[in-house]
C-alpha cells in the first residue's frame, strides 16, 4: 500500500477504558489523511474556526482526534489498501462496515483548545502529539 495511489485509510482511537473506535475514509491526495486532518484538529485546539463560511463545520471525527490528542491517547492511521479511484466509494462502504467503524456516523465531543503537534517523519509514520504510533500497513 501507499500513499500515491488513490485508497482507504483508518483512524483508530483508543479510549480511557481501552475501546478502540474507528473512522474509515478515502483519499484521492495522500495529504488527505495526514495534512488535513492535522489542520483540522489544530484548528479545534486553538479555538479556530473550520472554514470562513462554515465556522462550526468540523466533523465528529475531527472533534475526536482533538480529543484524543488533548488526552494523549493512542491515535493509530492505517492505510487499509489502495484502490482504483471508480471504486473507493464502493471499498470505503465495506470498509466502514467490515471494521465496525463507528466513528463514521458523528459525534459532539467538547471542543479543546491546546496545541497539536503532528510529525511526519520520512519512512511515512506519523506522529500525533506523544500518542501515535504512526501509520501501519496492512495487508
Amino acid at each position: 500500500m501507499t500513499l500515491d495511489k488513490p485508497g482507504i485509510y483508518e483512524w483508530a482511537i483508543t479510549y480511557a477504558d481501552g475501546s478502540i473506535r474507528r473512522y474509515v475514509g478515502k483519499y484521492t491526495r495522500q495529504n488527505r489523511p495526514m495534512r488535513e486532518y492535522h489542520a483540522n484538529v489544530e484548528r479545534i485546539l486553538d479555538g479556530r474556526p473550520y472554514r470562513k463560511a462554515a465556522p462550526t463545520g468540523f466533523r465528529g471525527v475531527h472533534k475526536e482526534l482533538a480529543e484524543a490528542t488533548r488526552e494523549d491517547r493512542t491515535i493509530v492511521l492505517t492505510i487499509l489498501e489502495n484502490a482504483a479511484p471508480q471504486d473507493l466509494h464502493r471499498r470505503e462502504q465495506a470498509l466502514i462496515r467490515e471494521r465496525d467503524a463507528t466513528l463514521n456516523g458523528g459525534l459532539s465531543v467538547l471542543v479543546i483548545q491546546e496545541q497539536l503537534a503532528f510529525h511526519p517523519h520520512v519512512d511515512g509514520t506519523v506522529k500525533v502529539g506523544q500518542s501515535c504510533t504512526g501509520i501501519v500497513h496492512e495487508g
